[in-house]
């Protein structure tokens, strides 16, 4: 410093950050601090060691695919490996391991080993773990901060809600329709001001501490392709509020052409 302000420079930044901000509840700001987290950019030991030291536990994520969606789940893939300490990914009736996911930070199940378990693979790996689990899908691009976005919400929530950036509401009455029925929902693609308390999370965007929210991917999807609704039902019966954070629009992006082959569809 003595050296820098003898040559007349009084302000300088290093290339790349030298302490890894930590991801908590703010105690002034908490509100605030789960739409917008304090991020470290560019940690001197890179950002696969920044993965490991920023949250109190570690973070694992996990994703299921189809072949169809081979090429999304690439770019899927790019979006948010340096934020997570391991991915499972879980490829229904794929014929083959694509390349890309030849990472050592990468766990891949298969559907000849366990059979075609459709959206409910995203759970394979969260019974193994205890810490922060993300919930991803193979259709949506999360940017830089995503991880750490959803953990300070995990974590201004006590840890003691599933948090999410999609979700629905069903109606206090017997209802025949799913879809036709839902009394509002809350789009992970387009804004939500503030957030909202849930019945129905959206498995794509949603995050949890496996000490309050307990998934048995064995058992707990009898039905293919519903994950989101008996995620729901889990968190109902454990008591575990659901809550949609606020978010702006195009926070979160979709893979273009991938719309035409979504389970919604």
């Amino acid at each position: 410093t003595n050296s820098l302000h003898q040559k007349g420079f009084n302000f300088y930044r290093t290339k790349n950050s030298l302490a890894a901000t930590i991801v908590a509840a703010s105690r002034m700001n908490t509100l605030i601090r789960t739409q917008a987290p304090l991020l470290t950019m560019k940690y001197v030991e890179g950002n696969d060691r920044l993965a490991e030291l920023q949250f109190v536990d570690q973070v694992i994520a996990g994703v299921a695919s189809f072949p169809p969606r081979r090429l999304a789940l690439g770019t899927m893939v790019r979006s948010i490996l340096q934020q997570v300490v391991r991915l499972h990914v879980y490829l229904n009736d794929y014929d083959d391991v694509p390349e890309y996911l030849n990472h050592e930070k990468i766990v891949v199940h298969r559907s000849q080993d366990h059979t075609d378990r459709g959206d409910a693979g995203k759970f394979w790996g969260v019974q193994d773990h205890n810490g922060y689990y993300l919930s991803l899908d193979d259709d949506l691009v999360y940017p830089h901060g995503y991880a750490a976005r959803m953990i300070a919400g995990v974590e201004a929530y006590g840890r003691k809600a599933l948090v999410s950036l999609h979700g629905a509401d069903l109606p206090h009455r017997k209802f025949e329709n799913y879809y036709d029925d839902r009394t509002a929902r809350y789009r992970c693609l387009d804004a939500v001001a503030f957030d909202q308390q849930a019945h129905v999370p959206g498995t794509g965007v949603s995050a949890f501490h496996t000490s309050i929210v307990k998934v048995n991917p064995r058992r707990d999807f009898p039905i293919n392709n519903m994950a989101d609704v008996w995620v729901g039902k889990l968190c109902i019966e454990q008591k575990v509020p659901v809550v949609v954070l606020a978010h702006n629009a195009g926070y979160i992006k979709l893979i273009r052409g991938t719309n035409k082959d979504s389970i919604y569809e």
